[in-house]
This record gives structure tokens, C-alpha cells and sequence, in this order.
């Protein structure tokens, strides 16, 4: 019952949607930043961030070693593109393979 009702929501940009009405509400209660940590190996997720205006900002790495957790933040130049970016430019860059 449940995977029906996610399936028929599906591609109608409801994340973007949600997200910006969250940081609305931030900014209603006096909010300044909102910050959303998402995985960039998930490029659905990351469109959705776009979408709901939202840009790069920091690299968040989580390491484990003899059972302690490591979290390392590094700060991202003003600018840096999305992932799934870099790769369409790369993509669009590469000459189409021709047949011989």
C-alpha cells in the first residue's frame, strides 16, 4: 500500500517544493541559514536541493576508525557547481562517438 502511494507521487518535484517551505518557516520563526547535508552519490536528491534554491556550501566527510566517528566539514569556494553539473559538462564536452 505503502510503495503505491510513493509511486504516484514520483517526479513531481514535491521535494523542492517541501524544502523551501521548510526554510519559509525558518525564516518565519527568525531562521538565518538552513543547511541540508545530502548525499552527492544521490543525484535526485541534489536536483531537488537546486531546485528548492539551495547551493553548495560545505563538504561534509565521516570517517570510522576503532569504532570512533570523525566528521570533518571543509568549506566549498563560492560557485562550486553540483556534481550531476560537472558530469552533463563533461558529457556535453566529449565529441559524439561516430561508426565506422
Amino acid at each position: 500500500m505503502q510503495s503505491i502511494i510513493v509511486e504516484a507521487f514520483r517526479g513531481q518535484a514535491i521535494m523542492p517544493c517541501a524544502m523551501a517551505r521548510i526554510a519559509e518557516k525558518g525564516g518565519d520563526i527568525g531562521v538565518r541559514w538552513v543547511i541540508a547535508f545530502v548525499n552527492h552519490k544521490n543525484p535526485a536528491a541534489m536536483k531537488g536541493c537546486k531546485r528548492a534554491g539551495f547551493s553548495p556550501y560545505l563538504l561534509r566527510r565521516e570517517t570510522w576508525r576503532l569504532f570512533r566517528r570523525r566528521v570533518v566539514f571543509t568549506p566549498l569556494p563560492e560557485g562550486t557547481p553540483y556534481p550531476f553539473e560537472l558530469a552533463a559538462r563533461t558529457e556535453s564536452s566529449e565529441p559524439a562517438p561516430t561508426r565506422t
